[in-house]
């Protein structure tokens, strides 16, 4: 029936393409990658959505990044220097900007501060206890307020992109918009909302970071990314020459097909991401934790009526944790793609604690049990997901009612389930997070950080104090921090994590110099990429 349905899909690309409704693609040897959703602005402070991240790596620079084997290595830096108190970026002096303009340290310190300035900036937490001082036109250092052991790698996520200062203060708030200008392989040419980003090749680009062959310019003319949401039209369209490089999600029958093609290459890898069940526990700023009765109580000593979230009740949380069949949700939800998730750090951090898999294990008549100590009634709870998370929604209802718990699943945008969040009229959510680095738990479990992306409103009595050792440059020091973190939330059951993800890439034979990296789409430049004639 799969086979009927993609045959079908490709019958009706085809007669679309006759009568307009997809334009033709430009001459020349142009990457069309298919993906599901679009960008929302490609002005890298008003985001952090992947679709957008992706296409800004393409049009920008950061000063490091990351090689094979994720570890730092220059870019628009030549060279730089760490110390506890300050970052010295000693930059390129052979770039310029696309529309023309020299790349330099007045440049860095503009994104810097515009990055912690800009009204509504998603970055201003990451840059709030920086300052750049300019030494000279090619000479940035960075001063830190505290210890800070990861900011270092912050200057080699897309997050860092560097803002061209003319174009970003000329465009104001169409930039990302109708106008983007950065130092990368690739220039903005046209984005049709819902539909195709064009970009095309930055011919004077030569600086591209030492773990390619080619340092540019880049071999292609340029690359389109095509909204294809369909996951069965976009596999189909890969197969009939219409788009030449897939992204995820792809369903398991389609993944069998094209890997079994001759004609399709297939990149699979693990990635430094997770999918995890939230909660809302009931903390945040608004009461004081009591780690005996594991209850909050405001100011007054009273104690905070949280019960008719249910989820506020550690039992509960802990019950719904053993309930999930992390193995079977994969396979049902996932098709198979991806790996269980235990802790709060995929097991490829360097600070990963593996005690977290003692946590938890599937167990449904540990968690029938415990809704019983907690009093649990069988009143429906209530889970928020995105429309991608449909099928893991509609899995974690059947898990759940095994053991007696009514889940009442609705799909809502992603800011729809930010702003129930944000009122705290949440109770249990599905979300992910893609990040490289351990400081992943200080932005989604630090009590100051709620609501967002502390969306658990969580707020142990020792959280803070903990998770600032973390930061701490003793990798001893901040590995014990680390995994004193990781115990911490497991015990007050904040996540269930149930997904290390894994990444899976279809491209056409004919293209040649693709390489997957494990921190995929944030970091590629597609230098090496060629496409046979």
């Amino acid at each position: 029936m799969k086979k009927i349905v993609a045959a079908l899909a490709v019958i009706v690309l085809l007669i679309g393409a006759y009568f307009g409704l997809r334009s033709e693609a430009p001459t020349g040897e142009w990457l069309i990658i298919g993906r599901d959703i679009d960008a929302d602005i490609l002005d890298i402070h008003r985001t952090l959505y992947d679709p957008s991240m992706h296409t800004i790596a393409l049009l920008t620079d950061t000063l490091l990044t990351y090689d094979w084997n994720m570890n730092l290595i220059p870019l628009l830096a030549e060279d730089y220097e760490v110390t506890p108190f300050y970052i010295d970026f000693h930059l390129r002096e052979d770039v310029r900007f696309h529309c023309g303009h020299p790349f330099n340290a007045e440049a860095v310190k503009y994104t810097i501060d515009r990055a912690r300035d800009l009204p509504g900036s998603k970055h201003a937490a990451s840059v709030q206890e920086l300052g750049a001082e300019v030494k000279d036109d090619y000479w940035v250092r960075v001063h830190l307020e505290k210890e800070d052991r990861y900011v270092i790698q912050w200057f080699a996520t897309t997050s860092s992109s560097i803002v061209c200062p003319q174009c970003a203060e000329e465009y104001g708030t169409d930039y990302g918009v109708t106008h983007v200008c950065g130092t990368g392989p690739f220039k903005f040419k046209e984005w049709t909302r819902d539909y195709r980003i064009v970009l095309e090749q930055n011919p004077e680009y030569t600086w591209g970071p030492a773990m390619y062959a080619n340092r540019g310019p880049a071999q292609i003319t340029g690359i389109m990314l095509d909204v294809i949401p369909e996951d069965v039209v976009r596999a189909a369209m890969l197969e009939a020459g219409d788009i030449n490089f897939m992204m995820p999600p792809v369903t398991a029958d389609d993944i069998a097909r094209l890997d079994a093609n001759l004609e399709i290459q297939l990149f699979r890898g693990p990635e430094l991401a997770m999918d995890y069940i939230g909660f809302h526990t009931g903390g945040g700023r608004h009461g004081t934790y009591d780690p005996a009765t594991k209850k909050w109580y405001d100011e007054n000593g009273e104690e905070l009526d949280i019960s008719v979230r249910f989820v506020g009740d550690a039992r509960i949380r802990e019950a719904i944790a053993y309930a999930i069949d992390k193995e079977k949700l994969i396979e049902l939800a996932e098709d198979n793609i991806g790996f269980p998730a235990y802790g709060p750090l995929t097991s490829r951090h360097w600070g990963y604690w593996s005690g977290v898999e003692n946590y938890y294990q599937y167990n449904p008549e540990k968690a029938r049990q415990l809704l019983a100590e907690a009093g649990y009634t069988g009143t429906k709870i209530k889970l928020l997901a995105m429309d991608r998370d449909r099928r893991v929604a509609e899995a974690l209802f059947y898990q759940l009612r095994e053991v007696g718990i009514d889940l009442d699943y609705e799909i809502v945008p992603f800011g729809h389930l930010e702003e129930a969040v944000r009122k705290r009229e949440h109770q249990i959510y599905l979300l992910d997070w893609n990040w490289p680095y351990e400081d992943i738990i200080f932005w989604m479990f630090y009590p100051d950080r709620a609501p967002s992306p502390n969306r658990n409103w969580w707020d142990h009595e020792n959280a803070e104090s903990v998770i600032d050792r973390t930061f701490l440059f003793d990798d001893d020091e901040a590995l014990e921090a680390l995994c004193e973190a990781q115990q911490i939330i497991m015990e007050d059951v904040v996540w269930v994590p149930w997904r290390e993800r894994e990444t899976l890439h279809f491209v056409q034979a004919d293209v040649k110099g693709y390489r997957l990296h494990p921190w995929p789409s944030w970091t590629w430049k597609m230098l090496d990429v060629a496409i046979e004639a």
